[in-house]
């Protein structure tokens, strides 16, 4: 997938609360923070707005409007991601989330390049298939090296997806600033309390 970075023009709202995922990753990672339970806000609201989103990260030319179709298949992908990714810090998945991610990129082509030290899984077509196919190739090749593991849901409130770095892989909040210290707050009232 073509993307600009290694973090360079992420997000500045949640690279500034957690780091980019490494690589191809941070673009997914980005995806999944377009929405923001807590908050009750969404980033692709719209085919307008996701058309929009899509073209300032360079996935689409800045013309391409999407159809409301292909926004509802690139909300679906972005949801199912967001299930995967939960489940990568052992809480329980949507399994109908993953079932609309599965839907959703089904017939989408995808080209594997062999030519490179990695394998890379790379849209085999233009457009919102060619987006979705980008972000299916940067997973598939994540999970194939076992770096998507890593990608997680916050535990806490936020919902904010982050790139777990440690040995362990055992981080379970976005930072223990923002929302560990919360969450074991809590906890600790709910222990006293009870």
């Amino acid at each position: 997938m073509k993307t600009e970075n290694e973090g360079a023009a992420v997000e500045a709202w949640w690279s500034e609360l957690v780091p980019p995922a490494p690589g191809d990753l941070w673009i997914v990672q980005a995806l999944m923070n377009t929405l923001r339970p807590e908050r009750s806000a969404d980033e692709l609201t719209s085919p307008l707005v996701a058309s929009d989103w899509l073209a300032r990260r360079g996935l689409l030319a800045a013309s391409t409007e999407i159809s409301e179709p292909d926004h509802r298949r690139l909300v679906a992908v972005r949801d199912g991601l967001r299930a995967l990714a939960r489940s990568n810090n052992g809480l329980p998945w949507d399994e109908a989330a993953v079932a609309r991610l599965n839907r959703a990129t089904a017939d989408v082509p995808i080209r594997v390049d062999l030519g490179s030290r990695s394998t890379r899984f790379e849209p085999a077509s233009a457009g919102v298939d060619g987006v979705l196919g980008g972000f299916v190739g940067i997973v598939v090749a994540a999970r194939m090296e076992a770096v998507w593991r890593r990608l997680k849901l916050c535990g806490g409130d936020c919902g904010l997806s982050f790139y777990d770095p440690t040995s362990r892989c055992a981080r379970r909040w976005c930072s223990m600033e923002r929302c560990g210290n919360r969450m074991k707050a809590r906890a600790y009232r709910h222990r006293k309390a009870g």
